[in-house]
This record gives C-alpha cells, sequence and structure tokens, in this order.
C-alpha cells in the first residue's frame, strides 16, 4: 500500500477536477493511503489539509508518490513550488498553463522569475514578448505560449487530457512518460430526485416555456470565452416565424446582458441547478474560445443528458463524429491519420469553424430549431459517447492504472539541471548563508524544515 500526497484546489474553490470524483477517491484509498492538499489555510472539506503541511510531513514520513492536478486558472497556481521539488504524477486538465503559472508570478510581482521561466519554456522565443506579458499586452495572444515545459520535464508521469494534446507534448518532451486521461462524466442527477422529463417540466414552466418550444441552452458566464454576444447576434437572425425559439442563458447574471422577451437569463446556479436546466433544454450551446477544461467539462455534461451540442471546431476534437453546418456533412479532416477513421458514422455534435462563426452559428441554429429528428440523433449519440469515451468509470480505471504506472518510475529518473535556480531553491538559502557565516556546515539547515 503506497502513500500519496494529492495537490488539487478544494471543492470549495469550484474548480473541476479528478479527485472531486466520489468513486475515484473510494477506489484509492480502498488500495493507497491518500493524503489531500490545497491551497487553503483552513480548508472548508474536511477531507483536504493546507498544503504548507506537507513539508514537514513528507519529512516526518516519506510519501511514494506526489500527484498534481494542474489547470489553466488561478486555484491551481499553488501547486508550482511542489511539483518541480517534489517530481510525481501530474494530471493535466489544460494544454497551456500561461494564465494560471505566469499570471500568479506577475502577480506577486516576481517579473524576473516569469522571465526566466518564459525563457526555459520558451527557448527560441524573443525576450520582448514576456515584457508585453508583464506590460498586460499580450491578450489572446498569450495562448501561443502555453509555458508547459517545466510541468513536462519534472514529472515522473504525465496525462494529457486528450490524444491531441499528448501528441504535442511527447513532440516537446524529452521522455515518453506522457498518457492520455479523458475526462469523465456521469449521468446529471437532478435536484429533486425526478426524472429529466419530469424535471424539464417544471423549469419550462418557472420561465413560461411551453412544450412546443425550442430551447436553446448556453451554460456559462457573459465573456468572450463562452461566446454569449455571438449567440446572441445568431439567435437575432434566426428565421422563426412561429416564435417557437427561446434562449436560455444558464449561470449568466442577469445585470450583464439585457435579455428579450425570447432570451432569459437564469443568473448563477450550482451545477445540480444548471443539470434541472440541461433537462430543459433542446439543444446546448458550448461555443468556448479558447478552450480550456470548464469548458470541455459542461460540454460533456450536456452531451450525457442526451443533449445535441453546438461546439467550436478545436484540433482536440478533431476524432469526435461530428457535422458542419455549412453542409450537413460530417466534418473534414485534413489530418492523413484521421482519413481513415470513419467520422462519418454516428455524428454527436454540430462543430462551428470559428473563421466562419457567424454564418455557421446562424445555420446550425436554424436547422437544430427546425429538425426534431436531427436533435434526437445528434442526442442519442451523445448519451452514448459519453457512456463509453467519456465515462467516469472508464476515467477512474485509467487513473487508478496511472498512479501504478507513476509509483514504478523513481524520482532519479527525473533530470532538472537546467531549470531556473528559483524553481529549485528550497526556502533554505539565507539560513544556509547564516551557517556558512558562522563556520558550521551548510547541511544543517535541513534541519530547520
Amino acid at each position: 500500500m503506497a502513500r500519496l500526497a494529492w495537490f488539487a484546489p478544494s471543492p470549495s474553490a469550484s474548480a473541476r477536477c479528478a479527485c472531486h470524483d466520489l468513486e475515484l477517491v473510494t477506489r484509492l484509498e480502498a488500495t493507497h493511503t491518500v493524503e489531500w492538499f490545497c491551497d487553503e489555510e483552513r480548508p472548508d472539506s474536511p477531507r483536504f489539509s493546507s498544503a504548507h503541511d506537507f513539508v514537514w510531513k513528507h519529512l516526518r514520513e516519506p510519501y511514494d508518490l506526489a500527484v498534481y492536478e494542474l489547470a489553466d486558472t488561478p486555484p491551481y497556481a499553488f501547486v508550482w513550488p511542489y511539483l518541480v521539488r517534489y517530481p510525481g504524477l501530474v494530471v493535466l486538465h489544460d494544454g497551456r498553463l500561461h494564465d494560471a503559472r505566469g499570471g500568479s508570478l506577475l502577480r506577486q510581482v516576481r517579473v524576473d522569475d516569469y522571465r526566466a521561466e518564459f525563457g526555459y519554456n520558451h527557448p527560441r522565443t524573443s525576450n520582448d514578448v514576456p515584457r508585453l506579458a508583464h506590460a498586460e499586452l499580450l491578450g489572446l495572444t498569450r495562448e501561443l505560449w502555453p509555458m508547459r515545459r517545466v510541468v513536462l520535464e519534472s514529472s515522473r508521469l504525465l496525462l494529457a487530457p486528450n490524444p491531441w494534446i499528448a501528441d504535442e507534448l511527447r513532440q516537446e518532451a524529452s521522455h515518453d512518460r506522457i498518457g492520455v486521461l479523458e475526462p469523465g462524466v456521469r449521468t446529471p442527477r437532478y435536484s429533486d430526485g425526478v426524472d429529466d422529463e419530469g424535471t424539464a417540466v417544471r423549469v419550462r414552466r418557472r420561465y413560461g416555456f411551453s412544450t412546443d418550444d425550442v430551447v436553446f441552452a448556453s451554460v456559462g458566464d457573459p465573456s468572450l470565452r463562452n461566446r454569449v454576444p455571438q449567440i446572441l447576434s445568431a439567435f437575432a437572425q434566426l428565421d422563426d416565424p412561429e416564435q417557437k425559439a427561446r434562449l436560455l442563458l444558464v449561470g449568466n447574471d442577469p445585470g450583464a446582458i439585457g435579455g428579450t422577451e425570447r432570451v432569459t437569463l437564469t443568473g448563477p446556479l450550482d451545477d445540480q441547478t444548471v443539470a434541472d436546466h440541461l433537462a430543459a433544454s433542446d439543444v446546448c450551446l458550448s461555443l468556448q474560445w479558447p478552450d480550456r477544461s470548464d469548458g470541455v467539462r459542461s460540454w460533456l455534461t450536456a452531451m450525457a443528458a442526451g443533449k445535441p451540442t453546438v461546439i467550436a471546431d478545436h484540433a482536440h476534437l478533431v476524432d469526435v463524429p461530428s457535422l458542419d453546418p455549412r453542409d450537413w456533412q460530417p466534418r473534414r479532416v485534413a489530418s492523413p491519420a484521421e482519413k481513415s477513421r470513419d467520422l462519418a458514422k454516428d455524428p454527436t455534435c454540430v462543430t462551428i469553424d470559428m473563421v466562419d462563426e457567424g454564418h455557421s452559428l446562424k445555420l446550425a441554429l436554424r436547422r437544430l430549431a427546425e429538425d426534431s429528428q436531427l436533435r434526437s440523433r445528434l442526442g442519442a449519440n451523445a448519451k452514448n459517447l459519453c457512456a463509453t469515451r467519456f465515462s467516469a468509470d472508464r476515467m477512474v480505471n485509467v487513473m487508478e492504472d496511472a498512479v501504478t504506472r507513476a509509483l514504478a518510475v523513481p524520482p532519479e529518473a527525473v533530470r532538472r539541471p537546467d531549470f531556473p535556480p528559483h524553481l529549485l531553491a528550497d526556502g533554505t538559502d539565507v539560513a544556509r548563508s547564516t551557517l556558512e557565516g558562522l563556520g558550521l556546515p551548510p547541511e544543517l539547515s535541513g534541519l530547520l524544515l
């Protein structure tokens, strides 16, 4: 039985983590001793301890493996000092980490450290780029610099969130210790325990929707990343002579966007109430661009509920069977390796080419508003895909296997000779220099930890 130290935001941080899955926790704790660490001084969850307690606990009784969950959002920023000093298993939820790591360093005004890490992660990039980042002039172009080499080189095993990103990472890494852990979702649970049809009737009645209305739902905040302005524009152009289409902006702040008679804003909702609103919808719009793990999770939840979805055409979803609304044919794939796959079989969603976003989105809304048979077919296929490829049970099995594989990789296999010095600092520099000034061996500084 191995001792594991697991680093992830606590449930109160509203971050989507694998370790928040109850079955995964149960399975791991049945075969290993697991301690869970987050960045809160006094975690709201009794299962978690503060990450500040890890170092002394590890010195007292070393852990066999540290597991780090990482995504490109602020709640994960606390993980970096640990994952470099204590190499372990990295569960990567996003392919880019610039916002989480770079943003954290700049918020702490650690400009020199930011430039050093940027240079290590992107050695062939001009020094002017981190200067622009410091001046907050990069905008969305920061997506071009993922800042992930440190994570790649400091891991005993790394799990990418999809095969596409895993292939990219294998080309960048100096080792081949890279696997894939795709997200897994369960069939949504509804707040009142009623089945999806009963819940749908209740929610529709609440907003004044009839059973004949076609409800398009978009889950998220009204930011550019969720493309709410573009959705509103396309919906306004929808040819709907009988006025049966409705747009439900789930989780959006009513004060942020002006609603109309056919556009309803729900305000912030918890996860279970969001599931209720998905049950009441006919089509779900998941147009996050650029993508992040939270957008993928909301999309998969909608598919698990058996809903047809409209998504942005991301490269990492190239092997998900889908339709192009410009001709309603299977999405064409440029990669020769993908041409051999039967992507025409069982389409699960509609993909929007972001170069043609406005036009394609209008075509998608029009067809899906009119064609109930297409909606039913896409929804059924989507639910089947989630029950197989994106099931929570599959995720748990892959995670269990990854822990076993990571335990077999000794920490000495991780090579870190050219890391920026601040990443390797253990916090004893002042103590060491003081001991040297007193003529004492600097090794005594280890007793201070």
